[in-house]
């Protein structure tokens, strides 16, 4: 039973007004703003409690919501001294509807009348411009009443992910990405296999096999799972000395395991790749082979797994969702019979951040190292998250109560496409491409730093077909005057680690020069319309660990003919970190520029190497610091832009041009 406060809910869905207004934060149009008018105190909100109580399912779900959302509103706000003592009043004035699609800018009149968000506006009276809003999505079931007449296109969310509705929409929705989506078929000819698979069988045997597919007739339609191993040590893996024992009880398997076999036999999918099962890994040659081939195994997958709700092997991702919700009869005089409820859920994602982003983007999951090229690689990925299912492909996405939907922006998987479709990329494209995906990636977490060309090889592999250039530590050889000018760049606040944020990985990754070598967000872009380098190459020597020449590196350096000056001083600018004073034969000269290790200045004598001239006449170098280890080389500390005195625009006259060629040893 409602209260009646809430019983006006339903009228305002039923009475939309005719004018409705923009939302200057959102973007979204506001059907209406209607009075609500009720008064409560924070933080234990007793008349929403008590309400609550006498059975208005509204009030405890309001309650809850106002709850998730105190904390944060205090601390943004800084109202904590105004909220001492458990006595400050505030008012929930209003509730705000919002609904799907624009409304055009000359016209007052929706598009499409779909309410899908209900708003609460809470405030404290007396605090001017303090409040905050306390969203909800509004749903109803397919053929309702409510979706009917009332035009709710959301569908509610069922507890359970692999309900046969959701099955549905997801096979209806992989049919049309493989008859409509070009970028996301593969051409018959080019079909790949897995060494091995896992083979389910049927859902009543209570084992899986482990096979070998050399020999098989026709290629096999298989799932590949993406998931994150966790702590755990004693997880059930194949070995040398179990390969030979294929058959697995399904109840033995951690749960992440056995709910990717469910999944599939839901879709009927009867073969599963499972990197822990399907490569020997205690094999170092089988893992070398098998992790090459990334690339291959993940893009002609019908479709990928991901767990991402998930923080281990065996914390499986099929849980009931336990979506709270308030229940409503949709007002109507209608004698038809159809169901007539609507339902109410509290949305309790971040507001600046979608769905999409809040539950995949900022999962952990997204945050391992491995993750990433298996998303990119994907042609389809679903998503168990712990609110909905999210499933995107190459050309669009779809989430499980069926609005439209949108990512944060950058959607990893359209940064390249596959090599039957590279090949009419421009080289300019291609290189943005592997930058951006550089970008969003190194700064992801590893158990074993070493693996971390490993985890983009597959990447690496695909760009590198069609760009058909040589790899060199990350970077590509003819583009090195913009791939040697990466950058740290800072965290956001809340994310920064407080052990700095531009860390040396622990262990040898990669050399100096390589954004690899370091654990923090880099900044790393290919320009065209830069000036010409202003080196020349003369060797290459990456000596790789392994059978795959873009995974796991033993040893680098690049021998470089080029123009090297040393500096006599070089100091940090006091009131700007990226701005330094720079002393070379007696002349000073301004530079903006990054270290490397934002912790630490260099100790010894800077040289500055020149790498190109930029736009505006500035002049780009890296900084290098003398290889102690290693006498005769030199080893990256960071990059410099020289300007004033350095550079006349028009002639381009500067220090670099009275100095000879010379070797340059980077390690």
């Amino acid at each position: 039973m409602k209260c009646t406060y809430c019983q006006l809910i339903p009228a305002s869905i039923v009475l939309p007004p005719a004018a409705p207004t923009l939302d200057p934060e959102t973007g979204k149009y506001l059907l209406h703003q209607y009075r609500y008018g009720r008064e409560d105190v924070l933080p234990r909100l007793p008349a929403l409690a008590a309400s609550s109580a006498s059975g208005c399912d509204m009030c405890q779900l309001l309650k809850r919501q106002i709850e998730i959302a105190l904390p944060e509103w205090i601390k943004n706000c800084g109202l904590n001294q105004t909220l001492d003592g458990q006595i400050s009043p505030c008012c929930i004035d209003t509730f705000v509807l919002f609904h799907e699609d624009g409304v055009p800018a000359e016209s007052h009149i929706p598009v499409q009348n779909a309410p899908y968000e209900l708003s609460f506006q809470v405030s404290i009276p007396g605090i001017n411009d303090v409040g905050i809003g306390v969203p909800f999505h509004i749903r109803a079931g397919e053929g309702s009443l409510a979706a009917t007449h009332g035009n709710i296109r959301r569908r509610p969310i069922s507890k359970e992910p692999l309900c046969p509705e959701n099955m549905r929409m997801v096979q209806d929705f992989i049919n049309q990405c493989l008859h409509d989506h070009v970028e996301c078929q593969v051409r018959q000819e080019e079909r790949f296999v897995p060494t091995r698979l896992l083979h389910l069988s049927d859902a009543s045997k209570k084992h899986v096999s482990l096979v070998h597919t050399k020999g098989m007739k026709q290629p096999p339609t298989y799932a590949a799972l993406s998931y994150m191993w966790g702590k755990y040590t004693d997880l059930t893996i194949t070995t040398k000395e179990s390969l030979h024992e294929p058959n697995l009880y399904l109840s033995s398997l951690p749960a992440t395991f056995q709910d990717a076999a469910q999944v599939c036999r839901a879709l009927g999918v009867q073969y599963l790749w499972i990197d822990a099962l399907c490569i020997v890994q205690n094999d170092a040659q089988d893992w070398d082979r098998e992790s090459s081939q990334m690339n291959l195994i993940y893009a002609h997958a019908y479709f990928t797994i991901a767990a991402t709700r998930s923080h281990s092997a065996r914390d499986g991702f099929l849980q009931l969702r336990c979506n709270e919700e308030a229940r409503f009869d949709y007002p109507s005089t209608s004698p038809e019979t159809l169901m007539k409820e609507f339902v109410v859920v509290g949305d309790d994602s971040p507001r600046m951040y979608n769905d999409l982003y809040a539950n995949v983007e900022l999962s952990p999951w997204n945050s391992r190292g491995w993750t990433m090229q298996e998303r990119v690689l994907s042609r389809r990925v679903l998503h168990f998250t712990e609110t909905m299912l999210f499933l995107e492909c190459r050309t669009t996405d779809w989430v499980e109560d069926e609005r439209s939907m949108s990512s944060s922006g950058v959607r990893v998987g359209r940064l390249m496409t596959h090599n039957s479709h590279c090949a009419v990329m421009s080289r300019s494209e291609l290189l943005n491409s592997w930058y951006s995906i550089v970008r969003l990636y190194n700064h992801r977490a590893f158990t074993y730093s070493r693996d971390k060309f490993s985890a983009i090889s597959g990447v690496a592999h695909e760009i590198g077909m069609p760009l058909d250039d040589t790899y060199v530590a990350g970077l590509w050889l003819t583009d090195l005057e913009n791939g040697l000018l990466w950058w740290s760049s800072p965290e956001p606040a809340a994310k920064a680690s407080a052990t700095g944020i531009a860390k040396l990985s622990s262990e040898w990754v990669a050399p100096g020069w390589s954004w690899a070598s370091r654990k923090s967000r880099i900044s790393l872009y290919h320009d065209p319309t830069q000036s010409p380098s202003q080196f020349t190459v003369t060797a290459v020597d990456v000596v790789p660990d392994t059978t795959d020449p873009m995974g796991r590196l033993r040893s680098a350096s690049l021998t470089i003919l080029g123009k090297l000056c040393a500096t006599e001083t070089f100091q940090r600018h006091p009131e700007d970190s990226e701005t330094f004073n720079v002393s070379i034969d007696g002349t000073l000269y301004l530079g903006e520029g990054h270290i490397d290790d934002s912790e630490r200045m260099p100790r010894g004598r800077i040289y500055a190497l020149l790498i190109r001239i930029t736009r505006f006449s500035r002049i780009a170098c890296l900084l290098l610091e003398d290889a102690n280890d290693q006498p005769g080389s030199f080893r990256r500390v960071g990059t410099l832009d020289l300007l004033g005195h350095a550079a006349k625009v028009g002639n381009r006259m500067h220090l670099f041009e009275t100095l000879e060629l010379q070797r340059v040893r980077l390690v």
